[in-house]
């Protein structure tokens, strides 16, 4: 984030998620939300699976709603390649069964068609990323594949 921390078209909140008094005062003025707010990977989310939950799916129907009724256009979501769960075909694609196999991926799955429903005319960009760890432990310490 270094390279474009100070772009003037970039604003990087730090707050609470369920913070809705926040979340209508930054979304003043958007056009797009990256949304990458979660208690992450499983072992984490274990860890207090109630807050985990209250993060990672309860408050993502209402940043969605004040999201689109705020007048963003684009809206970005960072979701999971987990949530395909364990597959043995040769090619997993988007239309794959989703099959989480714990509460992290399955609380993502979740939150995607809360998203996608939300699509209309004016909240025209609705998109689901299920990426799979973008920067990891060994990419951080320098190492290569």
């Amino acid at each position: 984030m270094d390279e474009v921390k100070d772009h003037p078209n970039l604003r990087q909140i730090k707050g609470d998620i369920r913070d809705q008094a926040l979340l209508v005062q930054a979304l003043d003025g958007c056009d797009a939300v990256i949304h990458l707010a979660c208690i992450s990977n499983d072992p984490s989310f274990e860890l207090n699976p109630a807050l985990s939950r209250s993060i990672n799916s309860d408050a993502f129907g209402p940043l969605v709603r004040m999201s689109k009724e705020s007048g963003v256009s684009r809206f970005i979501y960072a979701s999971t390649s987990s949530v395909y769960g364990v597959s043995e075909a040769e090619n997993v694609t988007e239309d794959h069964p989703l099959v989480p196999i714990t509460d992290y991926n399955k609380y993502k799955g979740l939150c995607e068609p809360l998203l996608l429903e939300e699509q209309s005319s004016d909240f025209t960009t609705c998109l689901c990323l299920r990426e799979q760890s973008v920067l990891g432990v060994l990419a951080a310490l320098g190492a290569t594949a």
